[in-house]
């Protein structure tokens, strides 16, 4: 095994660091390669809670409850939740080329860390239509546009990936970041909303009237099936409230559009959202509660 890690490393960072196209970041116990041109570095050096909300939740887990990481980028999330608990069965979902071999690499080298931690790794773009996109994007975030001609990636349904790889028990945690079509990825769930472990931690990123209709759907029919607790991050990983009121959720979806389209001044530019069912109310309510107190 550790002669198959090295032989992927060697592979996947020779020609990257010799164009010195990489770094090395620290996340917990754990350093992983990033491209040179990835924020979170500088994100998190500026905003202290930036992207921090995860390790802190999973840290609470059972061993051997599911986590899926859709958007999951060059493994940076995964890097930071593993660090805190590493008994848990990681599933990593990452369209993008460059993205996905980044996360093949620091897979690995999380490996020679906890080398018992269960990790799936799926290349895929997530929908809950058949639909076939490329994506764009800068920074080390990149998002479906259907614009981009070239390159174009079939999307599959979440339910039907988890079921590809023979999931039986029930998911504990589905994140997803994938700028501005997570109600997508949330609608394509299917099954694995069903269950009363499951929570969800999504971005709430739109740029237009259609991604805004999207969510404000996705967070009404959350209610209808049993998700009744919603917790609102700004994008700087702050806490803001929690509410299953819809109103309020349009309101403050309505908040930042008119931002999006110049009618106010910027505060923030989208949400983190954190949604579960009543048997993890408590249990939440603490996790939030330490987190704000960090």
């Amino acid at each position: 095994m550790r002669k198959l890690i090295k032989y992927i490393l060697n592979i996947i960072f020779n020609t990257c660091e010799a164009k010195d196209e990489s770094v090395l970041y620290e996340l917990g116990r754990l350093s992983i390669h990033l491209p040179r041109y990835h924020k979170l570095p500088e994100y998190q050096q500026r905003h202290r809670q930036y992207d921090r909300f995860l390790p802190h939740l999973i840290k609470d887990l059972n061993h051997g409850d599911i986590v899926i990481d859709v958007g999951a980028n060059c493994g940076d999330t995964l890097a930071g939740m593993v660090s805190k608990n590493p008994k848990l069965h990681y599933i990593c979902i990452e369209p993008d080329n460059e993205f996905y071999s980044y996360l093949l690499s620091n897979t690995a080298l999380i490996k020679q860390t906890f080398p018992d931690t269960s990790i799936d790794l799926v290349q895929s773009l997530i929908s809950d239509s058949e639909v076939a996109a490329g994506l764009t994007g800068k920074g080390g975030t990149k998002h479906r546009d259907k614009t981009v001609a070239r390159g174009l990636i079939k999307a599959s349904r979440l339910a039907d990936v988890v079921d590809k790889l023979g999931i039986a028990k029930d998911v504990r945690l589905i994140k997803s970041d994938v700028d501005g079509y997570d109600y997508d990825v949330i609608n394509s769930a299917g099954r694995l909303l069903e269950s009363e472990r499951v929570m969800l931690f999504f971005e709430c990123h739109y740029l237009d009237m259609g991604q805004r209709d999207g969510f404000i759907r996705l967070l009404g029919d959350l209610l209808k099936i049993g998700f009744n607790d919603f917790w609102f991050f700004d994008n700087f990983g702050e806490f803001m409230l929690n509410t299953n009121d819809s109103k309020m959720h349009g309101e403050l979806i309505d908040y930042v559009m008119r931002q999006n389209q110049s009618k106010a001044t910027r505060t923030i530019h989208y949400f983190d959202i954190l949604s579960s069912k009543p048997s993890d109310h408590i249990f939440l309510s603490r996790v939030v509660d330490q987190y704000s107190e960090c």
